[in-house]
């Protein structure tokens, strides 16, 4: 999947890379919502991960602030993502970011989600 958008010069998603020492320590992936009921101000956290060993040192909510420094750029107005409802450290790292849950859950093949919004004006 990676490789497909990467090649592909009309992606609208970015993807950060967070380094430390020359070591990967994460990544976070944004662009345009991928539910089109949406309007077309909302963007989307696709996804950040971390390395466990980066966990609680700040990568986190610096790759989270920078996707949305770039949704925003990018003229968003809001911002969506989705989580694992049983993933509660998610969770709560998201809600301390400024993230709330918008109570619409949806299962999919790897667990029910919770989507979590924010604005970004």
């Amino acid at each position: 999947m990676w490789s497909r958008i990467a090649a592909d010069p009309d992606s609208r998603r970015v993807t950060w890379i967070g380094e430390w020492r020359s070591r990967i320590a994460g990544y976070c992936a944004v662009g345009p919502t991928r539910e089109r009921s949406e309007p077309t101000k909302t963007g989307e956290v696709y996804g950040i991960y971390l390395a466990p060993e980066f966990f609680r040192h700040g990568f986190g909510t610096a790759l989270l602030r920078r996707g949305e420094e770039t949704l925003r750029e990018c003229g968003y107005r809001h911002a969506a993502l989705w989580v694992l409802v049983k993933n509660r450290n998610a969770r709560d790292f998201y809600e301390a970011n400024g993230w709330g849950s918008s109570g619409v859950t949806i299962s999919r093949s790897i667990g029910r989600e919770i989507r979590y919004v924010r604005s970004l004006i």
